[in-house]
């Protein structure tokens, strides 16, 4: 049990998108599959992936070669905390401490990843149990949580996720910042997908030669 594993939130009903965000194709690939490449690259174990039952046929396909468990929320319609429950239960046997990741977040950096993980084992002897990435100075995912909060992330009600679990921990919580405020994007609506395009075509075209 000496991994550090991740829990990636793609079961939300994606209302003011019109529904089926976590498909929705975004420089090739869907918007779901950011997160999920980002934890195999940087070699987290276990991965969870919570879907809803509108999505996870389709997101199952997408999955079949890579080491990621597919968890089916059948109480999506109750909240973010359902499938934080229903992550944390898939990984809590596992690992020592565990990632949160937003499905609709895909510019988070890898280098995210690794620096979260040195804030947290250089800090756990003091007391530090919850590590939080921010983007110029805004609060962002992902979360990493060490496996003394997964009790409490178990008893989390309604759709406000790990809020309340954050606001009553604060001394036991450190941030590594990071300068790029677009890394702390997400997609909630049409006009925030289009910008994303916008944003990779940019991204794709300063990389050419």
């Amino acid at each position: 049990m000496n991994g550090i594993g991740a829990v990636i939130l793609a079961a939300g009903q994606a209302r003011r998108f019109g529904g089926g965000k976590q498909l929705a194709p975004l420089s090739g690939k869907p918007l779901f599959l950011y997160p999920v490449e980002l934890a195999v690259r940087t070699g987290l174990s276990r991965i969870v992936l919570v879907a809803n039952d509108r999505t996870a046929a389709g997101m199952s396909a997408y999955i079949a070669d890579k080491p990621v468990k597919l968890v089916l929320n059948a109480d999506a319609e109750q909240g973010m905390s359902t499938s934080l429950r229903a992550g944390i239960r898939a990984v809590k046997e596992h690992t020592r401490a565990a990632f949160v990741f937003l499905a609709d977040q895909p510019f988070v950096p890898d280098e995210a990843v690794p620096r979260l993980i040195e804030r947290y084992d250089d800090g756990y002897g003091k007391g530090i149990r919850i590590v939080r990435a921010s983007y110029a100075g805004r609060p962002g995912h992902p979360v990493l949580f060490d496996r003394d909060m997964y009790a409490l992330i178990d008893g989390l009600q309604g759709d406000e996720g790990a809020r309340s679990v954050l606001e009553a921990h604060r001394a036991s919580t450190a941030t590594v910042d990071f300068a790029a405020a677009e890394w702390n994007e997400d997609i909630d609506t049409v006009e925030d997908y289009h910008r994303a395009e916008r944003y990779c075509k940019k991204r794709n075209d300063r990389r050419q030669p």
